[in-house]
């Protein structure tokens, strides 16, 4: 009756299943395993030599460590996040997380645990490091181009200054000039940025001469 009722609450769940593991007979049974992978019921593994191939190889070794430990005492909980091959050849990444069931005497009977389909909440993290990168990209941007006309400014001004002790005009015109042309362009920079925040930043890029924002 229980397992009726695990099998029955994971299609009612399509990113859960259920599984189990006989440590005695090294069998692994499963609820709807092969829903979430695109497999029949026949192909999925009973044990875990037959699951090896469907783990991802850059996490199959960490896995399957986790659980031998956890088998072995070592551990008190199995919690474990990995992919596994999707039938059409994708990767599906699943969190696994097992508990012991143990007799009388502490030897352990079986392990029963839970499979979730994080493939979403993956996407979405691996988006939000893409965006976190975009925005470190926008930020050096944006302080570069504040800095240029700053650096700008502070040179004419001194340049200015000299001009002025010598009773220079001409030359003085167009320091002020160049440094009016300096502000304008860190005034460019400031409305870019203000109409980034407007936006929310999501595929906006700001072009003007001389400097890009994105």
């Amino acid at each position: 009756a229980t397992t009726r009722l695990r099998t029955a609450l994971a299609f009612e769940i399509p990113t859960l299943s259920y599984w189990e593991y006989d440590p005695i007979q090294q069998k692994i049974t499963a609820s709807n395993w092969y829903a979430q992978l695109g497999y029949d019921p026949q192909q999925m593994p009973t044990t875990l030599d037959a699951l090896t191939p469907l783990i991802h190889p850059d996490d199959a070794e960490a896995t399957l460590n986790a659980f031998g430990d956890f088998l072995e005492g070592r551990a008190d909980q199995y919690n474990r996040q990995f992919r596994l091959r999707h039938a059409d050849g994708r990767w599906v990444w699943v969190e696994s997380r097992g508990r012991p069931i143990h007799d009388n005497d502490g030897r352990l009977l079986s392990v029963i645990g839970v499979h979730y389909d994080i493939s979403q909440l993956k996407d979405a993290q691996s988006q939000i490091i893409a965006k976190n990168d975009e925005l470190q990209s926008l930020v050096y941007s944006i302080s570069h181009d504040l800095k240029a006309p700053l650096v700008t400014v502070k040179g004419f001004i001194g340049m200015l200054r000299d001009d002025i002790a010598t009773d220079d005009r001409a030359q003085a015109g167009h320091d002020l000039r160049r440094i009016e042309e300096a502000t304008d362009n860190m005034t460019a920079v400031i409305d870019d940025l203000l109409a980034l925040s407007r936006l929310g930043g999501e595929g906006l890029c700001v072009q003007r001469p001389g400097a890009t924002v994105r």
